[in-house]
């Protein structure tokens, strides 16, 4: 992925850095949005920062802004998928700040990241709570595969034991197989 970012139609995405931590903090300090990642609501600051510092020592953590306005939305992770053997499996996570949903952005986020993962040969997977219907049809509309149940899967910020639903999309001779 390049460091310095790369345009959409709608978005600039580049690579997280420390002026990010304010959206970042917004993001997981919404009751809603942080149940649906599987994290407690941050109380503050400082617990932002030390999640932002844990997902780039796992991974790439990328901010996205708009284009015109420079505002921040959200961020999309990179890491590897634990879940297989192969490293060549990448799993993304996501989320938009609440007010800049449903207008597509997400969907132009997440396709542009799929496409540059799979200029190196990449197959994506992607994971949701099975009551989060709304992640789930938006990975379907982003040519994600629904996989299966996985039971008992994940615990969330709150020692709570979730399922999770498994999506995967994956390349093959220069095409997106869904």
């Amino acid at each position: 992925m390049e460091t310095m970012g790369f345009f959409t139609d709608n978005l600039h995405i580049r690579g997280y850095d420390a002026n990010d931590l304010n959206g970042f903090y917004r993001i997981g300090s919404d009751k809603n949005t942080a149940m649906l990642l599987g994290i407690r609501e941050f109380s503050g600051r400082s617990e932002a920062r030390e999640l932002a510092e844990d997902l780039l020592i796992r991974g790439e953590l990328f901010s996205l802004f708009m284009k015109d306005t420079g505002e921040y939305i959200g961020f999309i992770w990179i890491s590897d998928d634990g879940r297989s053997e192969d490293t060549s499996v990448k799993t993304v996570s996501f989320a938009l700040i609440p007010g800049m949903r449903g207008q597509g952005l997400g969907t132009e986020a997440l396709r542009s990241i799929k496409v540059r993962l799979f200029e190196k040969r990449q197959t994506v997977t992607a994971y949701c709570f099975p009551e989060n219907r709304s992640a789930a049809g938006f990975l379907r509309k982003c040519g994600f595969r629904e996989e299966g149940l996985m039971r008992s899967e994940a615990v969330d910020g709150h020692g709570k034991v979730h399922d999770l639903i498994c999506f995967s999309a994956s390349y093959k001779n220069g095409e997106d197989i869904v």
